[in-house]
């Protein structure tokens, strides 16, 4: 039996972008290198696919309320991107994975072996339905620093601080959801996932509960974990380690983290219970040293807004 983390190996695509400025972004590395990244670096990354919300996929659902809480959900989780310096000296996006908004000032959680040491990671934001990231907004991209971790039940929190290429600019609250009451989570309730899975980004899915195993144990190629976990034949794909799993109420319930290879049907999720407990922790009190990215100047971008 073999387990698979969730998260995706990015092989950047040689694709013409869409026309912009080459100002870069000056990003901080773990090790304290200067890396440059680009909005068209992060655009060549990411997938170009439609992001639909019409009539033709509202169809393909199961549920009557899945529509509805997909809407209401789907901008509270976030793909994430993780960038290092390549052989050549160019920043690339090597790996991605997904999170979920906690909080109205950007907290997010994903799991401890999507940033890995990282102290900062990208978030995408939802562009809006029908919306594409062939022209990519300058404030779709956002620097996150990793501000939390716990290796040993694989999560770690990130605070979304400003976009890729300069400051925020009239921003609002963000949209985020309420963790569930632990002690409300059962067996064979509906739950529902929006993932990033294979840059195939806010893909949503549905499943049951299928069992809650508590101080579950589990060993991954980069580590040994244990934690309560949410049992879940849900349907998730490489990406999609970090996102939330939501129940029929809108509230995060857990977040997915690995499943089997051999057999469909069989994914995990940390669970709410151990969500609680992790948000309630201090922040550490020695984070990685480093220096915050630069900001720069917002080039001039084309597209319309999400």
């Amino acid at each position: 039996m073999r387990w698979i983390l969730l998260t995706l190996a990015i092989t950047v695509p040689q694709v013409g972008c869409a026309q912009q400025t080459d100002r870069r972004a000056v990003v901080d590395t773990d090790v304290g290198e200067t890396l440059e990244l680009t909005l068209n670096d992060v655009e060549s990354a990411v997938a170009r696919i439609e992001i639909s919300q019409g009539p033709d996929s509202l169809g393909v659902t199961r549920s009557v309320w899945g529509p509805a809480l997909y809407k209401k959900t789907v901008s509270s989780s976030i793909p994430i991107l993780i960038y290092e310096k390549g052989t050549d000296g160019k920043t690339k996006i090597t790996s991605s994975g997904s999170g979920a908004l906690v909080s109205a000032d950007g907290l997010a959680v994903t799991n401890w072996h999507v940033t890995g040491a990282h102290e900062y990671v990208l978030a995408l934001l939802y562009p809006g339905k029908g919306q594409t990231y062939r022209s990519l907004q300058e404030e779709g991209v956002w620097i996150a620093r990793v501000i939390k971790t716990d290796q040993s039940r694989d999560l770690s929190l990130l605070r979304l601080e400003r976009p890729l290429n300069g400051p925020v600019k009239n921003h609002q609250a963000w949209n985020f959801l309420v963790l569930e009451d632990p002690n409300l989570i059962e067996v064979g309730q509906d739950v529902f996932s929006i993932g990033h899975p294979a840059g195939l980004h806010w893909t949503y899915t549905e499943g049951v509960i299928s069992q809650i195993r508590p101080d579950y144990l589990w060993e991954m190629e980069n580590g040994r974990f244990q934690a309560t976990i949410i049992q879940t034949q849900t349907a998730v794909s490489f990406g999609s380690s970090g996102g939330p799993v939501i129940n029929r109420n809108g509230k995060l319930v857990g977040i997915i983290s690995w499943g089997l290879t051999e057999r469909a049907g069989f994914n995990f999720a940390i669970s709410a219970h151990e969500l609680k407990k992790f948000l309630a922790l201090p922040l550490r009190s020695n984070p990685p040293a480093g220096t915050p990215p630069s900001p720069v100047k917002p080039p001039a971008f084309g597209g319309s807004g999400g």
